[in-house]
């Protein structure tokens, strides 16, 4: 395909000639160009064209010297009709250059419906590192299964998963449309030589990728098995110089500002761990997995724009820990720089400290141990909160109680109204879900016209709209602070309990 200033020169076969005829109104209507139509036919045919016909229309329009933008790296091995094209553009005098870094530059900021689908792939990792990795880490390390056995069986359920999001991860997201970028790299520093998951001090890292209509996203975390005080400080260091790497990406700024922000979080808290950072923190991240004019070091004097991605992505490598065994850490994101900022689409992976350390309790005795469950994070099994139930009789007066998860309890089936007006209020056609954290609201899942799902919702509360997704940060239950929420499920966990009081009991136990 050759562009010129009111041409567009297409080489194809006559099977796909068909489906471009279509097009021509289009182009025409879009760009005021022509577009013209090439036909390829078979080598051993009397009228096989090699190009010729493309390069006859150089010839026809040339009054001046030509310049030839090119990609290198497109070029198919065995193209016979690009070869002689190249050829033939060298011997006629043509001018020709690389115009892979405009390219690139031209893409680097993604339209609104580009951004979508980075947010698809973005969550479909996300959830990817969340519902299959860290839970089959957990069974790995609290069952000491086998190191070997474990490490196959992940990266098959992986790659499963993200061909099958709908089946596998209730990702309401075509198979046809979602496919794998970055196959899952899982590695295991330890101390010894065995070959469970559950040895002291160990560190695991993974990094995996998948892309949703082409567009490719990637998330990668740590995992700290009862880590010594080294490992932890070198994560929080990493996690913080991440944390100013992102915060970094906002526009009008340098490219090169992350590297600048994360380099000196870590000159200035453990400069004896500079040494260890990569010399990258990241690069854009689009239709190619690695945008390499948007490297994330430090002499890259681009400017960010509102609508760029970004994966930020940062290792401290070879460092020693309390017993001078060898260890790396990892962490990755996501990203897109919005008018106000940089909004991490992988967010739904939590990588706080107390999400990604596994304590495993040892048993001396018999040599066994069992992981501790009783810390935060994924270890967190259950804290019952007791919420005073509002004008019950003396059957139901018992007080409700609200098992927090590692993953939000979901409340369907609610209405929402003030209680000084009766009634039964008006009823949510989302649902409602409690979390550590705070509170969310999600709308049931819904088709768009790409045959995929969102689950986006807008909920109105004391006349003050507000609009939140399913993969976004929890929101404060003040929110809806003076409104009633009634259940209309038949197992009775929720009935008509106020807001206020629901925020003052998880208050006890999150802070909120």
């Amino acid at each position: 395909m050759v562009f010129m200033k009111k041409h567009i020169h297409l080489l194809c076969s006559m099977r796909k000639s068909r489906l471009f005829e279509s097009l021509k109104k289009a182009v025409k209507y879009a760009v005021s160009a022509q577009l013209m139509i090439h036909v390829r036919k078979t080598e051993n045919s009397d009228n096989y064209d090699d190009g010729s016909g493309i390069m006859n229309a150089f010839h026809d329009n040339r009054s001046h010297p030509f310049v030839v933008g090119h990609i290198p790296k497109e070029a198919e091995e065995g193209d016979k009709v690009s070869e002689k094209l190249c050829e033939k553009l060298g011997i006629d005098g043509f001018q020709i250059v690389d115009i892979s870094a405009g390219l690139s530059d031209l893409f680097a900021v993604k339209e609104e419906d580009e951004l979508v689908c980075m947010k698809r792939a973005a969550y479909l990792s996300a959830k990817l590192m969340k519902n299959v990795v860290v839970a089959k880490l957990l069974k790995a390390i609290d069952h000491k299964e086998n190191k070997k056995d474990v490490h196959k069986i992940l990266i098959e359920e992986i790659e499963e998963a993200t061909l099958q999001p709908a089946l596998k991860l209730n990702v309401k997201l075509r198979s046809q449309n979602v496919d794998i970028c970055r196959h899952p790299d899982l590695k295991r520093y330890c101390s010894n030589d065995e070959l469970t998951y559950s040895d002291s001090a160990s560190v695991i890292t993974c990094s995996l990728g998948s892309q949703y209509k082409g567009y490719c996203s990637n998330v990668a975390r740590s995992f700290l098995v009862s880590p010594d005080s080294s490992q932890i400080k070198a994560y929080e260091i990493l996690l913080k110089a991440q944390e100013a790497a992102i915060s970094a990406v906002r526009p009008g700024v340098r490219v090169g500002a992350a590297y600048v922000a994360a380099s000196s979080i870590i000159r200035s808290e453990a400069p004896e761990l500079v040494g260890q950072l990569t010399e990258s923190v990241g690069a854009g991240i689009g239709l190619e997995f690695h945008e390499s004019v948007l490297d994330l070091i430090g002499t890259n004097d681009r400017m960010v724009k509102a609508g760029m991605a970004f994966n930020v992505s940062l290792a401290l490598r070879d460092l020693k820990g309390a017993d001078n065994s060898s260890f790396s850490l990892l962490l990755a994101d996501t990203v897109v720089v919005c008018a106000e900022g940089a909004e991490v689409l992988t967010q739904p992976s939590p990588k706080a400290v107390g999400y990604v350390t596994y304590p495993f309790k040892h048993n001396h005795d018999n040599g066994e141990g069992r992981a501790k469950k009783n810390e935060r994070g994924p270890w967190i099994v259950s804290q019952k909160v007791e919420v005073p139930a509002l004008e019950k009789n003396e059957e139901t007066a018992a007080l409700e109680k609200l098992q927090l998860l590692d993953r939000p309890i979901r409340l369907p089936g609610l209405r929402i109204g003030q209680p000084v007006f009766g009634g039964r209020g008006r009823k949510l056609l989302g649902a409602l879900e409690a979390h550590v954290n705070g509170f969310r609201y999600s709308y049931p899942w819904q088709e768009d016209e790409d045959g995929d799902y969102v689950d986006e919702a807008k909920v109105d509360a004391d006349d003050a709209s507000a609009e939140m997704r399913s993969s976004a940060e929890y929101v404060n239950v003040s929110l809806f602070q003076g409104y009633s929420l009634q259940g209309d499920d038949s197992d009775g966990r929720v009935d008509d309990i106020l807001f206020d009081n629901i925020e003052n009991a998880f208050s006890c136990v999150c802070g909120l």
